[in-house]
């Protein structure tokens, strides 16, 4: 056994904790999938995903002994196609939810009654924004991709991505470059906001953004919160992504078929932190969960699952209308 093993504690800890942060992401993303706010739908949707690979590649292979590990066939081949698209999915989504944040108080270029035509592209646009990039990323992929897939414990599923210049192009430059532009977005809501201090309610209103003081000053602090968390990420992100050396591009060497379809076991000392790094998602859920767990409708929600679990005969107060 190596020096350094997989921490017992976490192994079961992170795949219980992340079944109950799929739990939890339920009445958050009912609450934007109602006002059809693609932007933070897609940050649920990514949230999820994460949750859900940390739940299973956790139970999967919890501890650095490899006699009791699964190959990972087909699991995977279509995770290791999903990291990173879903990391920059994070980004592209929160980007456009700061860029709609901005656009909420934008009065100068306002349409107090969009059109269905007009609320329909709208709607196209802010897939595009939250998924062009990503679904761009999964179809190229293959191209520097340099083996078939490493395993590591409690982190599952990992990579393997050629050292070349295409590397950099298809995979690492963009979520910088989001990121980036989510701090523009971000300055731009703020001085927005600073603009209608007075007046945040007719302002909302006045853009046709749909969006309630209460609900729009909670979405601010969620973007200016992953803003501050995921910069400093993304900057280590990039600093240890990039390799120290590049080597020329050539695809006979990438693909080669004596060593690509190998599937690589890694022990936890060879990678220490990624065994902690599930909890990003565990914490994404719980943080939206404080923020749209204790809302009227969540409320409601709560009020009327008891009632059917009978509760009611015991609160009866729980079947009146608040």
């Amino acid at each position: 056994m190596p020096d350094e093993v997989a921490n017992p504690g976490n192994a079961i800890a992170l795949p219980l904790f992340a079944a109950l942060a799929l739990l939890i992401t339920y009445l958050p993303l009912r609450s934007f999938y109602r006002v059809k706010n693609i932007a933070a739908c897609s940050m649920m949707a990514v949230i999820i995903i994460i949750n859900l690979m940390a739940l299973i590649n956790g139970i999967l292979w919890p501890s650095d002994d490899w006699t009791k590990w699964w190959m990972g066939y087909g699991l995977c081949d279509i995770e290791v196609i999903l990291r990173f698209p879903i990391t920059m999915a994070l980004a592209t989504s929160l980007c456009c939810l700061t860029k709609g944040l901005a656009d909420a108080l934008d009065t100068e270029h306002a349409v107090f009654n969009p059109s269905k035509a007009q609320r329909r592209r709208k709607v196209i646009g802010d897939v595009m924004f939250c998924w062009f990039v990503p679904v761009m990323m999964m179809a190229l992929h293959y191209i520097v991709q340099a083996g078939r897939y490493m395993i590591i414990p409690v982190w599952g599923c990992a990579d393997q991505l050629d050292n070349s210049w295409p590397m950099l192009v298809i995979i690492i430059m963009w979520c910088p470059m989001f990121t980036l532009l989510n701090v523009y977005y971000g300055a731009l809501m703020f001085f927005r906001l600073y603009r209608h201090r007075k007046t945040i309610s007719a302002a909302l209103t006045s853009t046709g953004s749909g969006l309630a003081p209460r609900k729009f000053i909670k979405l601010v602090l969620i973007s200016v919160l992953l803003i501050v968390i995921y910069l400093p990420i993304q900057t280590l992100f990039v600093f240890y992504a990039i390799p120290s050396k590049f080597v020329p591009y050539s695809w006979s060497r990438v693909h080669n078929p004596a060593t690509w379809p190998l599937i690589l076991f890694l022990h936890t000392g060879m990678q220490p932190s990624l065994q902690w790094a599930g909890w990003a998602g565990v914490a994404s859920s719980a943080f939206m969960f404080a923020f749209f767990g204790f809302n009227d409708d969540a409320v409601d929600t709560y009020r009327a699952a008891l009632v059917k679990c009978g509760a009611g005969k015991i609160w009866p107060s729980l079947k009146l209308s608040r």
